[in-house]
C-alpha cells in the first residue's frame, strides 16, 4: 500500500481546510496525503466535500486503460497514486460517519453506489509490487486494513451490507484475500484477540447471507481448481490456529477462530458438492478435531465465554459430520471418534457448571446434550464402533468425566449403551455373514458358519444366504418373482448412497437379539393385554436412534406400497400369528441417510430368545 515520499513523512501535518481540499481536487498528491493524515488524527474533521473527493479518485475509468498500458506508465501512474491515497482516506471515513450521523446521511448513497469501484481499486492495490519508495507491500497489513474497513462500513448501514454481498467485485476481492498466501507460502490469517480475524469475519458475514453466498460461490466456482484451493486455504488457517495456540496458549481466541472457520465451511459448502468433496478428501474433520482437542483441555471452568464457544465449535463439528455430506455421516462420525471427539465432549461435561445453570450457560448445555445423543445414535454403526475400539477410549469415559448435573443422565445412558453395543460387536464372527434371507432356513444366528461362504444374489445383491441350498430354495419360493424389482431398488439405493451392507445388517440383528433378552421382562410387562386382540396381533417397536431404551407396541400391518417385499411380509406375519412361542420386534436403525426399519423374528431357545429371521422395509 502507498506509503508516501520522504517529504510527506517529515512535513508537519496540515489542517483540513477548504483550500487543502480544493488543491487535492486539482490532483495534488501531497494534498491528498495531508488530508489522509488530518483524518487519521481527527476523523471528525471529515466533510461532505472530503468524502466526495475520495470517491472522485476511486472512479474505475482509469482501470480500463491499465489493461492496454501498465499502471506505472507515465500517463497512468498519477491515477493509480491518487486512488491509493483515496483508499487510505477510506480507512478513516467509517469512524467519521459513525460519529456524525448527519454526515452519514449525506454521503451514504454515494458510498453504496461506489462499492464496486472501491473493490476494483483495492484489488488493483494488491497488484502494485512497490509504491514510490521501492518497498514491498505488507500484504497482511493491507488485507487486515481493508477487511476491517468493510466490516465497519457494513455495520454502519444494512444497505451497505447488501451492496457488498451483491457486488461481484466485492466477492472476487474477498475470494482473493481468502486464497492469497504471504511470502512464506502461508494463507493469510490475522490474529486479533478482541475482534477475531477480519478476513474470516468478513467471509463468514458474506456466506451467512443467502444471496451473498450464491454470488460468492458463483464467482469462486469460475476459478480453476476452486474447490481444492479453497479447502487448502481454509485448512491452512486451522493449522495456523493450532500453531498459534501452542505458542500463546490463549484458548479463548483459538476456539473463536476454529468456530468461525467451521461456520465458513458449513455455510460455503452446504450448496456445493465440489467443495464438500474437497474438504472430505482433505480429512477436514480430523484436522479440526485434533486442533480443538488440546485447546479444549486449556479451557478453564471459570471461563464461561470460552466454554460457550467450545460447545458451539463442537456443535458445528457434529452438524458437519451429519450433513457434509449426508451419505457419509457414519464415516464422518467414525472419523470424529478416531480423532479425539470424545475428549471434547468429556471436557465440556466436566467444565459446565454442576449446579443450576444460568441463562448464559443454557445453550452450551443444550448443545452438548444434543451432541451426546447424536453420537449415541450413530454408535449403532459397526464403522463407528470399530473407531471407538481402535481409539482405546474407555467406554465409560463420558460418565466418569461428567461433573454437570444436567448432563449426568445422558452421559450414563450413553456409556451403558456404548458398552453394550461394543460387547455385541466384539462377539460377532470375523468372517462370514450370519444372516440368511431364506424364511425356511433352520440355522440360527449363532450357528457356526458352513464351509461354503454366504451367497449373495448376483442379480440384485439385495438378499444373501447361508448356503447354496437356501439360495435355491428361496429362489423357487419367492425370489424368482422379486429379483428384478430388487435389482431396480438396489441401483436406485446405490445412486442415492443408501446402501445397507449385509454385514451391518448382521450386526443389527445380533444387537436386537441381545437387547431383547436384556430387557425381556420390561417388554413382556408392557405387552398390551387387550381382550379384543391376541398377543400376536401386536409387535414390539424399539427405538434405538438414541442411547435411551424405548419400547412401544403397534398392530401388525402390511406396509403400504410395494417395494417387492410384500410377499415376504405376508409370510412373516402369517408365521408369527400361528406360532405363539415366537416374538416379532421392529427396530429403527439410524444410518447415514436416515432411519431404516427392520423386523426381527425371535424364538425361545433355552430360556432366551434367538433371532431366526429378519426383514428390512425400505422407505
Amino acid at each position: 500500500m502507498l506509503r508516501g515520499n520522504d517529504r510527506q513523512r517529515t512535513r508537519a501535518p496540515r489542517k483540513l481546510t477548504p483550500e487543502l481540499v480544493a488543491a487535492a481536487n486539482k490532483g495534488s498528491e501531497d494534498c491528498l496525503w495531508d488530508i489522509y493524515i488530518a483524518l487519521r488524527n481527527n476523523p471528525s474533521d471529515c466533510t461532505v466535500d472530503v468524502a466526495k473527493l475520495m470517491l472522485k479518485y476511486l472512479d474505475p475509468t482509469p482501470l480500463t486503460r491499465f489493461k492496454t498500458e501498465p499502471w506505472y506508465s507515465r500517463a497512468n501512474r498519477p491515477h493509480s497514486n491518487r486512488a491509493m491515497y483515496a483508499l487510505y482516506m477510506l480507512s478513516e471515513i467509517p469512524q467519521a460517519l459513525h460519529d456524525n450521523p448527519p454526515l452519514k446521511n449525506l454521503v451514504l448513497d454515494d458510498i453504496i453506489q461506489s462499492i464496486n469501484d472501491i473493490c476494483l481499486w483495492i484489488d488493483h492495490s494488491f497488484d502494485r509490487p512497490d509504491l514510490m519508495l521501492g518497498k514491498p507491500i505488507d500484504q497482511e497489513d493491507e488485507f487486515g486494513r481493508y477487511t476491517t474497513v468493510f466490516g465497519f462500513l457494513q455495520d454502519l448501514d444494512l444497505r451497505i451490507s447488501r451492496a457488498c454481498k451483491s457486488s461481484p467485485a466485492f466477492c472476487n476481492l474477498l475470494i482473493r484475500m481468502w486464497l492469497s498466501k504471504n511470502e512464506k507460502g502461508r494463507t493469510i490469517i490475522i490474529f486479533e484477540p478482541s475482534a477475531g480475524c477480519p478476513i474470516i469475519n468478513l467471509f463468514r458475514l458474506c456466506v451467512e447471507d443467502e444471496d451473498g453466498r450464491e454470488l460468492l460461490l458463483q464467482e469462486l466456482s469460475a476459478r480453476p481448481n476452486f474447490a481444492k484451493d479453497f479447502a487448502s486455504s481454509t485448512l491452512d488457517r486451522v493449522k495456523q490456529v493450532r500453531d498459534a495456540y501452542r505458542r500463546d496458549s490463549d484458548a479463548s481466541v483459538a476456539i473463536q477462530y476454529v468456530h468461525s472457520l467451521l461456520g465458513v465451511i458449513r455455510l460455503s459448502g452446504c450448496d456445493s458438492p465440489p467443495l464438500q468433496r474437497a474438504f472430505v478428501s482433505a480429512h477436514y474433520l480430523k484436522q479440526f478435531t485434533t486442533t480443538l482437542v488440546p485447546i479444549a483441555r486449556g479451557v478453564s471452568p471459570s471461563d464461561v465465554a470460552s466454554t460457550t464457544y467450545l460447545a458451539m465449535a463442537a456443535r458445528e463439528l457434529g452438524v458437519l459430520a451429519v450433513n457434509f455430506p449426508e451419505y457419509l455421516s457414519s464415516r464422518n462420525h467414525a472419523q470424529l471418534v478416531a480423532s479425539g471427539y470424545m475428549d471434547i465432549l468429556a471436557r465440556l461435561t466436566g467444565i459446565l457448571p454442576p449446579e443450576k445453570l444460568n441463562e448464559f450457560n443454557k445453550n452450551p448445555t443444550t448443545h452438548t446434550r444434543d451432541l451426546i445423543e447424536m453420537l449415541g445414535g450413530y454408535s449403532i454403526e459397526p464403522r463407528v464402533l470399530a473407531a471407538f475400539i481402535d481409539s482405546k477410549v474407555p467406554l465409560d469415559y463420558l460418565s466418569r468425566k461428567c461433573k454437570s448435573v444436567a448432563l449426568r443422565p445422558e452421559c450414563v445412558q450413553f456409556s451403558e449403551a456404548l458398552r453394550h453395543r461394543v460387547e455385541v460387536y466384539s462377539a460377532m464372527p470375523k468372517e462370514g455373514i450370519y444372516v440368511c434371507d431364506n424364511q425356511s432356513c433352520k440355522r440360527r444366528l449363532r450357528t457356526p458358519p458352513l464351509k461354503s461362504k454366504s451367497k449373495e444374489c448376483s442379480g440384485c445383491s439385495s438378499v444373501t444366504y447361508c448356503s447354496r441350498e437356501c439360495q435355491v430354495n428361496d429362489w423357487k419360493e419367492l425370489h424368482r418373482v422379486e429379483c428384478s424389482m430388487f435389482r431396480v431398488g438396489y441401483f436406485c439405493q446405490k445412486a442415492c448412497h443408501k446402501r445397507y451392507p449385509h454385514s451391518t445388517r448382521a450386526y443389527h440383528v445380533a444387537y436386537v437379539e441381545s437387547l431383547y433378552n436384556r430387557h425381556l421382562r420390561e417388554i413382556e410387562l408392557k405387552t398390551p393385554r387387550d381382550p379384543g386382540y391376541s398377543r400376536h396381533d401386536f409387535i414390539a417397536v424399539i427405538d434405538i436412534t438414541s442411547p435411551h431404551f424405548n419400547v412401544d407396541f403397534s398392530l401388525t400391518a402390511l406396509p403400504e406400497g410395494n417395494d417387492g417385499t410384500l410377499d415376504r411380509f405376508e409370510r412373516l406375519f402369517e408365521g408369527y400369528r400361528t406360532r405363539p412361542e415366537v416374538r416379532l420386534v421392529q427396530v429403527n436403525f439410524l444410518m447415514s441417510w436416515g432411519a431404516i426399519p427392520m423386523l426381527v423374528l425371535l424364538e425361545p431357545v433355552g430360556g432366551v430368545y434367538e433371532a431366526v429371521y429378519n426383514l428390512v422395509r425400505w422407505v
